[in-house]
């Protein structure tokens, strides 16, 4: 068994983002990767998961909690706007 490609990248916003991204998963700067990972995605619950899917993979999220407080701590958001791409394949060896 051939261990899978891992992309990991930070985004910084990701909603206005989707079409760019979807055109590299396929292209030879990603080269269609396993597992994809991207931090600071800056989505909120209310982003429907079909907003950011791509054909081939299952997507796992974890948001930021929607708050009408705008409270900001250092780096306490960094790991609360994660988006994790596995592709769909790979699902089933588990």
């Amino acid at each position: 068994m051939t261990v899978p490609e891992l992309v990991s990248t930070n985004c910084r916003s990701l909603s206005n983002k989707m079409d760019y991204l979807q055109s590299l998963m396929y292209s030879t700067v990603y080269r269609n990767p396993g597992v994809l990972a991207i931090q600071e995605t800056w989505l909120h619950q209310h982003y429907d998961d079909n907003l950011v899917s791509i054909n081939g993979y299952k997507v796992f999220r974890q948001d930021r909690k929607s708050s009408k407080k705008k409270i900001w701590r250092r780096g306490s958001h960094f790991y609360k706007h994660k988006l994790v791409y596995i592709k769909s394949h790979l699902l089933q060896l588990f």
